[in-house]
This record gives structure tokens, sequence and C-alpha cells, in this order.
């Protein structure tokens, strides 16, 4: 019996899924320092510290959704279940966490931190993009309305 529970936890779809505590993108609003619209220019293996695996992504930014003062001038992508394959010639919005997904690692980003993959021609995609520029507007209508 043990060993038919290993097996079906082995190749079940769901045994290695990541669980994020983000699931909206407000969410993934109010977790980032800054939102962007990027097309991935390449993709290179890098090391980190501790060992771990990962990307080092070169981008342009095709669009800087909140309106932030600097932005990164690569991410990394860390190899786990968590991570999202960015692909070169593709758009994404990437909302770049308050600390790093790694808070050791400055400019990692995860599907948990909010990577979202558009393509500029179809029309559910166009729709995220718009939404997820309201929400940027909404929050920061709220904040200025917060201020003294």
């Amino acid at each position: 019996m043990k060993f038919w529970s290993l097996l079906i936890f082995i190749f079940s779809p769901y045994a290695l899924a990541c669980k994020c505590s983000n699931s909206t993108i407000e969410d993934f609003i109010e977790d980032s320092n800054s939102v962007y619209l990027i097309s991935i220019e390449a993709a290179v293996v890098a090391e980190f510290p501790r060992d771990i695996k990962g990307v080092e992504i070169s981008f342009d930014i095709i669009e800087d959704l909140s309106q932030t003062v600097s932005a990164p001038l690569q991410l990394y992508v860390l190899s786990n279940n968590c991570s999202r394959t960015l692909w070169p010639g593709n758009q994404y919005i990437v909302f770049m966490p308050k600390r790093g997904f790694y808070t050791d690692i400055p400019d990692s980003v995860s599907s948990c931190s909010g990577i979202i993959p558009i393509n500029p021609h179809y029309p559910p995609d166009v729709a995220t993009l718009k939404e997820v520029k309201a929400k940027i507007a909404q929050l920061k209508d709220k904040q200025a309305k917060q201020q003294p």
C-alpha cells in the first residue's frame, strides 16, 4: 500500500505544484515596489549564493506600469517549482517584489511574486494589461487620499 501511495504522489501533477500566498493582481501590486511590461532579450543560466541555480534575464522595458524612478537592469528567475520560464522575444508583466523573491538575491522574481505572460495581439491578455493598469491607478489614488 505504501508503494502505491508513493507512486501516486510522485506522478501526481499536484505533488510538486507551486503554492503561493499571492493569488490576485491586487496581491501582486501590494507586495511589489514596481511593475513593468517587459520584452525578454536574453536568458542565461547563472549560479547564485548557496549553490542556487537560476537564469539571469536581460530585457527591454516596454512600459513602466507603476511609474517608478529606477528599474532593475536584470531579473533573476531561480530554479524551483515556482519558477516561470521567460522566453526571449515574449512579453510579460513583471511585479518586482519589495525584497526580491529570495531576500539575499535582489531583483529575483517567481510566479509567486507575479509574472504574467502577455501576447499584445490576444484580446484577453490586452484586457489583463488594462486591468493591471487600472488596479495600479486605484491603489495610487487610495494611497494619495490617505496622505495628510
